[in-house]
């Protein structure tokens, strides 16, 4: 691990930490109000050390400066702020000895008198309209509607990018320049070869440019010119030779450029540790990937380590699983992808564990969906010991609900099943039953049902067949989970079951069979529809049991319908 991270003091919220040793691109997620943010905060203040560095190594970036699309809201509080002031300020002026000496020039403005100053041409066409806004006026003249669309005119986002990238651009071009002097004359001496690879390849522009085209744009940003001292130099953006404005890039272009604002602001280097706040939470789920792209190649590849802090389902699921990492309780830890994603969805199908389950099936024959992990744990456990799928590569996936294995298997893509076959297998209780008679038309195939989408659905490759009960009496409770396939001795030896009490057994009975379970409720003669599987033994029970010979039958007959649907479609 190459970013070693120790606790040095409390911050905020964070009261300790666990030292830790996190990957060169570190992926942070967590619960809201687990302290994510201010671990980012505590590393920059250097509350908590990372490796040896320095503050001045380390750069935060959050998601208020990334978040473009309120840009405009955030400068209009501070332009309002703004405004006040100049006004107050302006109005000042009239008590001061020297305002009959200076007003004679603010009574006939003219860019003229600005000759002193280094202008970019957007600073001159701001003058230009604060000029012909005075129309033979003073300052003092100016009423607060005016003032206030120069304000805005001047501070437009697109504005301040150009601006700002023209600003950090000329400054770092001079201060490379200077560093390419000799010593005498008041440089660093640094190598012809050195100052042109610094500037061909590590200046904020040629960064940029990087971006851009690891993003696959063809977006190019102008070059400060490397063999002219004395101009005036602005920020332009092509597009196949043609110049666009600031404004009209997009919001992953634009965090590009707020990237190289903030990662070059008063440095002519990358900084060693770049911590990275949310930035992907104004972002479409098709930019994540290439957002990844550009930290690996323009970042990671030239030795800024970089953490990430997210509470994207997005984000963690295409990211490498190595990367990620959990806060909860003042604990950073390693996690899987699936943990993070069920941490930040709580249970909801989303587009990215449908993502999650469509990557894991990549280059299978056959998926078999479930509604839950422990379901995946007791199929998986019987088909080593079937062989009934030996010559297919086959994936199990848990949906983690009968409602979410519904949605999977209705939603999916008919593009994503055209090589691999999707089989989801529903519970037999209350909830399972009704998403299974929910999904498509049932078929007949060697005498037992199964179903497949509606005519019109498109030709998808995704089917669905149910847990068959045994027992009779289950049928009647709309109650068989995956445990009982299991011997009732096995149940029982396992401590798996607890009775369920007379109102929930006869909820849904007719008069007749109610009165059969009223006589047999807490006697000797109760068979296992009188019981209910305990919730908080099931994971602990499914990596225990062996299958005996009653129950391996059992899920013979199950994996035997599904391999007969898998080959039905095969044919």
């Amino acid at each position: 691990m190459s970013i070693s991270l120790i606790f040095n003091q409390k911050y905020k919220s964070i009261k300790s930490l666990n030292d830790i040793g996190l990957p060169d691109l570190s992926i942070i997620t967590g619960k809201n109000g687990c302290g994510k943010s201010h671990l980012l905060e505590a590393i920059e203040k250097g509350s908590i050390k990372a490796n040896d560095y320095s503050v001045g190594e380390i750069i935060r970036y959050d998601y208020l400066n990334f978040n473009i699309g309120k840009q405009n809201q955030i400068y209009k509080i501070t332009l309002d702020e703004y405004q006040i002031k100049f006004i107050d300020q302006v109005k000042s002026l009239r008590d001061r000895p020297n305002f009959k000496l200076v007003r004679g020039e603010f009574d006939n403005p003219t860019v003229n008198v600005f000759k002193g100053y280094r202008l970019l041409d957007q600073d001159t066409d701001a003058l230009s309209l604060f000029i012909s806004k005075l129309n033979h006026r003073n300052i003092f003249d100016l009423d607060n509607r005016e003032i206030q669309e120069l304000l805005d005119y001047c501070f437009s986002v697109g504005n301040l990018l150009k601006n700002n990238l023209s600003s950090l651009f000329l400054d770092y071009a001079e201060k490379l320049k200077k560093d390419n002097r000799s010593l005498s004359a008041g440089g660093k001496g640094i190598s012809e070869s050195k100052f042109n690879k610094i500037w061909d390849n590590d200046s904020p522009w040629a960064m940029l440019n990087k971006m851009f085209n690891e993003y696959g744009l063809k977006h190019k940003i102008i070059a400060p010119y490397k063999d002219t001292d004395n101009y005036t130099y602005q920020a332009e953006i092509e597009v196949d030779g043609e110049k666009i404005n600031f404004d009209d890039l997009s919001s992953g272009e634009k965090i590009f450029c707020q990237l190289i604002l903030i990662t070059y602001r008063g440095n002519l280097k990358l900084p060693k540790l770049l911590l990275l706040d949310e930035i992907d939470a104004s972002l479409h789920p098709s930019m994540i990937q290439k957002i990844f792209n550009v930290i690996n190649e323009v970042f990671i590849k030239n030795g800024t380590k970089v953490i990430l802090v997210t509470h994207s389902p997005t984000t963690v699921a295409l990211a490498d699983e190595s990367s990620l990492f959990c806060l909860a309780n003042n604990e950073l830890k390693s996690i899987s992808q699936e943990e993070a994603i069920d941490i930040l969805t709580e249970g909801f199908m989303s587009f990215d564990k449908a993502l999650k389950i469509v990557n894991k099936s990549r280059s299978k024959d056959l998926v078999i969906l479930t509604e839950g992990k422990t379901d995946v744990i007791h199929f998986e456990k019987a088909l080593k010991y079937l062989n009934l799928f030996d010559d297919l590569s086959y994936e199990i996936v848990s949906c983690d609900s009968a409602d979410n294995l519904k949605q999977f298997l209705v939603g999916i893509p008919k593009e994503l099943t055209q090589n691999t076959i999707f089989i989801g297998v529903f519970d037999y209780d209350d909830k399972g039953n009704k998403c299974y008679g929910q999904f498509g038309k049932e078929k007949i195939i060697n005498n037992f049902s199964f179903r497949q989408p509606k005519e019109g659905a498109g030709n998808k490759k995704v089917y669905a067949v149910q847990i068959e009960p045994h027992i009779e009496n289950c049928k009647k409770q709309n109650y068989y989970p995956v445990e009982y396939m299991y011997s009732e001795n096995i149940l029982k030896d396992h401590d798996v079951l607890e009775l369920r009490t007379l109102q929930e057994l006869t909820v849904n009975l007719n008069d007749e069979d109610i009165k059969t379970y009223s006589s047999r409720h807490n006697s000797d003669n109760m068979d296992v529809s009188f019981y209910k599987v305990k919730n908080d033994i099931k994971k602990s029970f499914a990596n225990g049991v062996q299958l005996d010979n009653e129950s391996r039958e059992r899920f013979r007959l199950l994996f035997q319908r599904v391999l007969d649907v898998y080959r039905s479609e095969k044919n």
